[in-house]
């Protein structure tokens, strides 16, 4: 405690005999961060640790095989293993995986898995509903909560990925930056890309309109990594294209989410091109 003097200490001692609160000044200086760039703190963090132990919020559970599907058409991977759906909380699951135990999936999910895919709440404060009006999923966590939410499950996560493995995670403005953080700690050994989709204007207003969401992507550095070029135009866009005043190729469309204006897309700005020439080149340029 060198940044600490003698009416510190003293000051330190009384209000811990009087069960009095530290002012929070003296957080870093008597537990300074061991982070060597950067952390990001909030309430409610838990440590690595604790998430990782048996809690009441994130006990392992029994799993119980409800339906088995054995198709005919395509051979098993191997005799003693089925693709898995698994119904429950993915807390409680994920820690079942961690922990390695249960029979069915003892010594074959853990350190093994190849390719996770999340596409998690985006904290937007509400709930939503399936095709046909049921109750699809509830995403009222906000906040601090959110994050760390989020975070345990991307710890347990973690753990389950082979040294070859790869995670993507898909997120949009309203908690990306400080999950982009959490993912920056955990993965820390990790290759990264973000993957900007682009979506469409959502909505329109006063304001800037939400365009695109980010999928984060951490590669393992053993990790196959071969992502095939982009497919080519769809025939809705090909059906679609039109000439503007100048003889360029566009096509449109109305702008999603409830919006009502419609956007231009150009394709070329070559007016020498016919239609076809047009789809070909911009076929071969995208990469």
């Amino acid at each position: 405690m060198e940044n600490l003097n003698k009416h510190d200490i003293e000051f330190l001692i009384d209000r811990l005999k009087n069960g009095k609160e530290i002012p929070e000044i003296y957080k870093y200086v008597l537990f300074p961060t061991k982070q060597k760039e950067y952390e990001l703190v909030y309430a409610g963090k838990m440590r690595k640790e604790d998430v990782l132990a048996d809690t009441e919020e994130a006990k392992p559970v029994p799993l119980q095989i409800e339906k088995i599907f054995n198709g005919k058409k395509y051979s098993l991977y191997s005799k003693d293993w089925h693709n898995l759906l698994v119904f429950g909380d993915n807390l409680q699951i994920l820690k079942t995986f961690y922990e390695d135990k249960d029979p069915i999936i003892k010594g074959k999910i853990k350190g093994k898995v190849k390719l996770i895919y999340i596409d998690p709440p985006f904290a937007t404060e509400s709930d939503f509903k399936a095709g046909q009006g049921q109750s699809a999923y509830s995403d009222k966590k906000k906040g601090a909560d959110f994050i760390e939410f989020l975070r345990r499950r991307l710890i347990l996560a973690k753990s389950l990925l082979a040294h070859d493995g790869t995670i993507y995670v898909h997120v949009d403005f309203r908690k990306g930056h400080y999950i982009k953080v959490v993912l920056d700690e955990l993965f820390k050994e990790f290759e990264f890309a973000e993957i900007v989709w682009v979506c469409g204007l959502m909505g329109a207003g006063k304001f800037y309109p939400k365009a695109h969401e980010a999928i984060y992507c951490y590669k393992g550095t053993n990790a196959i990594f071969n992502p095939p070029n982009r497919l080519g135009l769809s025939q809705r866009i090909i059906k679609a294209l039109k000439k503007d005043e100048q003889g360029w190729f566009y096509t449109r469309g109305k702008e999603s989410s409830g919006g009502s204006n419609y956007l231009q897309s150009y394709i070329s700005d070559n007016p020498s091109l016919t239609k076809e020439e047009v789809i070909a080149l911009a076929n071969t340029n995208r990469p």
